[in-house]
Order: structure tokens, then C-alpha cells, then sequence
């Protein structure tokens, strides 16, 4: 992945950094259609809030939507109460 620096944002004990991509660069075994498949390169990030490495790949819910799903069933459960 090659990237180019946005922005940096000071924090108490580091620096955040953010950038945005330009380029990504993959051998051919790791895409599907011409695009790079996350279940083909058996990633992993850390999770710094519980110190885990977490496999990427399988998608587990639609971003915004499953959110809002989700909070709207908080919401109804909590005005039951």
C-alpha cells in the first residue's frame, strides 16, 4: 500500500497519524476480479483497546446500517422499560 501523509494529529502519549491511499500493489493470487481480497491474504490487525490480533476477511455486517439497526433496537428496548 503505498500512501501520502493527510494529517497528523497530536495526541497525550503519540502522534495519530492519517493517510490517505494512493497505490495498492498485490500479487495476482491475492485478488478476486482484479480487486484485492481480504480472505485471500490472511490479514490480521491489532486491536490496541484489548491488545488482539483480529482476522480479517469475512464480513460480518453492512457499516452505518448495521449500526443503525442495532441502536434503534437499544432505543425501543430501553423506552420498554
Amino acid at each position: 500500500m503505498e500512501c501520502k501523509l493527510a494529517h497528523t494529529v497530536e495526541l497525550p502519549t503519540n502522534t495519530f497519524v492519517i493517510g490517505e491511499i494512493i497505490n495498492l500493489y498485490s500479487e495476482e493470487s491475492y485478488l478476486t476480479e482484479g480487486m484485492p481480497d481480504a480472505k485471500k491474504t490472511n490479514s490480521f490487525i491489532l486491536t490496541k483497546s484489548d491488545n488482539h490480533y483480529r482476522v480479517l476477511g469475512e464480513s460480518v455486517g453492512k457499516a452505518w446500517s448495521a449500526g443503525k439497526v442495532l441502536k434503534n433496537r437499544i432505543e425501543k428496548a430501553s423506552a420498554g422499560k
